[in-house]
């Protein structure tokens, strides 16, 4: 228990205070730590006003720091894929159509005159070609003999020729691009704790 502060204050009571049973001298008592409190000095003239407030036991304080770091990280990754198909076609067709007509004709014609004959034979040609389009042309030929009859004949043939000729042709063409983009995102939280403890104990000086 301190000292009191003021009034009347005997030797018996500083030395009840310090543990002292039989104080001779208030030199026994010269330089208390700091914390025993009054105006106690360490050496020279020393009275019992230099105790008021002292106490031989006094509290000490002890604060203990304990720091705590947590570091959290998320990381999140996207992939997107864009798929994109292309398919071209050419279709190409060709159709070729090659027409020829000719007809021929062949007139013979014996005619019988003072025992002579005179034989003439006429032809006529007709047609169609793509390169000309629509022809015809007529030519006769006449020789001369012995004969005792007349006859006339006359021949006549057509020849139609038709030529067609189709090709097609197809191209297809497919190709195919994928395109794969990624994305990374990490985040980082970082928590700081500090916890702090204060002991209190108490020490005698005496």
């Amino acid at each position: 228990m301190a000292l009191q502060s003021s009034g009347s204050i005997s030797l018996s009571q500083v030395g009840v205070e310090f543990n002292n049973a039989n104080p001779v001298s208030l030199s026994e008592f010269y330089a208390p730590p700091a914390t025993v409190g009054g105006t106690i000095p360490a050496s020279g003239a020393i009275s019992l006003s230099d105790f008021y407030g002292a106490s031989n036991t006094f509290s000490t304080a002890f604060t203990t720091s304990y720091p705590t770091s947590y570091t959290t990280s998320y990381a999140t990754s996207y992939a997107t894929f864009f798929p994109t198909s292309y398919t071209t076609s050419y279709v190409t067709s060709y159709t070729t159509t090659f027409a020829t007509s000719r007809a021929t004709s062949h007139v013979t014609t014996f005619t019988t005159t003072g025992g002579q004959v005179k034989y003439t034979t006429y032809y006529t040609i007709s047609g169609y070609d793509p390169k000309r389009g629509s022809y015809s042309y007529r030519s006769s030929r006449s020789t001369w003999g012995q004969s005792y009859r007349n006859t006339s004949r006359t021949t006549s043939y057509t020849t139609t020729f038709n030529t067609s000729k189709t090709t097609s042709h197809t191209t297809s063409k497919t190709t195919s691009h994928t395109t794969s983009k990624t994305t990374s995102h990490t985040t980082s939280k970082t928590t700081s704790n500090t916890t702090s403890k204060t002991t209190n104990r108490t020490t005698a000086w005496r």
